[in-house]
């Protein structure tokens, strides 16, 4: 019976690959969406990157701006622009030579409305109405999904 152990093994680790594997389809299919935003500073230099259970294509806006409100109604966005979806993730590089020194904050969305490929508009509707998840966000048109981290720059 010892030559059954290696299958009974394979055969289990099988099953849990599978159940992760219906399980992400299951999120994908009912609209919710995972979205991250990471951000690495260096001089000059902002690195916005994160992860999206999104297909090759998809597209994701940025925002920089000031954390402090009076400075952002002041000010207002710093640098904003889109990044394309590949293999699950996304990532740019902003100069930040002409952001003043302090704290600002970035915001990452995923926005229907957005030239977004035809087939994701299909799947979650042509205003974002299919989507779900624990970052969703909603005015009286539209549903998007947004995350945002904040970063001291000192240019």
């Amino acid at each position: 019976m010892w030559y059954f152990r290696p299958l009974l093994i394979l055969g289990g680790i099988t099953a849990v690959f599978l159940a992760v594997v219906i399980f992400a389809i299951q999120m994908f299919q009912n609209g919710h969406i995972g979205l991250t935003v990471d951000l690495e500073y260096q001089p000059k230099a902002l690195t916005i990157k994160g992860s999206v259970n999104l297909p090759n294509r998809s597209i994701i806006a940025y925002e920089v701006a000031p954390t402090d409100e009076a400075l952002f109604k002041e000010e207002g966005v710093y640098a904003s622009g889109i990044i394309l979806v590949k293999n699950g993730e996304y990532y740019t590089t902003i100069d930040t030579s002409l952001i003043p020194p302090g704290e600002v904050t970035v915001w990452a969305r995923f926005i229907i409305t957005l030239s977004q490929p035809p087939g994701i508009q299909a799947r979650y509707g042509l205003h974002g109405e299919e989507l779900r998840g624990s970052d969703l966000k909603k005015d009286s048109k539209d549903q998007w999904i947004e995350v945002s981290k904040s970063i001291n720059i000192d240019s």
